[in-house]
């Protein structure tokens, strides 16, 4: 499954990158899609898909945010994933889950049935410890390896934009770190950006690729 140039794949891999055209490509995937907020806080838009799954550009902006409330940072992905970042900086945090039941924090798994709470409450309760962190800049690639926990802290006070490639599908469940006592996560109501606002994020996502000088 893959529905994306040489050119982004390069991107992924570690090949050659010619990033004026990757700034073109990244335009024309904007054409017809546009940017919806995350739990997380960031906003992401879906430009193709590689190595199986679905490649999205991430952005943080310093001036708009709709995170998750409670706020649930630590969490693993069904699969592995590669990011590679066009600006901006990134702390990220991987973490070990131990089972423990008299741990202070519980898992919440996503709910793939339709209708009813985005996460459900599994009976897992146990701790996370911190295992590692590291700071990506721009042109730094890595990848979270399933089932990792980790968490990404923003850096920079500007605009941060990341290409992001969830490496296949699979029916593993996304599982999200909360407090052990909590018993629902309240529904979280999606928010697109408008026009307006979408263009100004991609000139700048744009502008950052321009900067970009690979050694």
């Amino acid at each position: 499954m893959q529905n994306v140039s040489e050119n982004v794949y390069n991107l992924l891999s570690g090949g050659a990158v010619q990033f004026d055209l990757l700034a073109s490509e990244i335009q024309v995937a904007a054409q017809r899609a546009g940017f919806l907020s995350h739990p997380l806080g960031f906003f992401r838009m879906r430009i193709g898909a590689a190595n199986g799954g679905p490649l999205y550009l991430h952005v943080w902006l310093p001036d708009r945010s709709v995170p998750q409330v409670p706020r649930l940072t630590v969490h693993a992905h069904s699969v592995s994933i590669t990011s590679y970042i066009i600006m901006g900086e990134i702390e990220d945090y991987r973490y070990a889950w131990t089972d423990d039941l008299n741990g202070a924090q519980r898992l919440f798994k996503q709910n793939r049935a339709p209708g009813g709470p985005p996460l459900l409450r599994t009976s897992r309760v146990g701790f996370t410890s911190l295992v590692s962190s590291s700071r990506f800049r721009a042109m730094d690639r890595y990848t979270v390896p399933f089932p990792e926990f980790h968490e990404s802290a923003i850096r920079s006070a500007e605009l941060t934009a990341t290409i992001c490639n969830f490496l296949g599908e699979s029916n593993n469940d996304p599982l999200v770190v909360a407090p052990a006592d909590v018993d629902r996560i309240p529904d979280y109501k999606v928010v697109a950006l408008d026009e307006a606002k979408k263009s100004e994020v991609m000139q700048q996502v744009v502008d950052g690729i321009s900067k970009i000088r690979p050694a």
